[in-house]
């Protein structure tokens, strides 16, 4: 959870952005790929810590975390929007998660 944290999730989400912004550049795609793979796994963790009979509250960040997580589902990439299309599925389906 870490990663959540306010200095973490701030460059996630900034790093997220620019990505969004530019488009599709070879140089940078390796990284986006493992920048997306890193928020898809975060998201399930979340989902797996995160219930009725657990002392885990969404974090404080979580609005952030969903910014960053859009960024990757409308670039042009159709490899990084693919690749969110189950996480996102799991937060729509968790009975927490959903609500916020």
């Amino acid at each position: 959870m870490v990663l959540f944290g306010d200095v973490a999730m701030h460059y996630i989400l900034s790093a997220a952005q620019t990505a969004d912004g530019e488009g599709l550049v070879e140089k940078h795609y390796v990284f986006l790929k493992r920048l997306c793979q890193v928020l898809c796994a975060l998201g399930s963790q979340l989902c797996a810590l995160l219930g009725s009979d657990s002392d885990v509250d969404t974090p404080a960040n979580f609005g952030k975390y969903l910014e960053s997580f859009l960024a990757f589902t409308t670039h042009p990439s159709q490899f990084l929007r693919s690749s969110t299309q189950i996480t996102w599925g799991a937060l729509f389906r968790h009975e927490i998660l959903s609500h916020d």
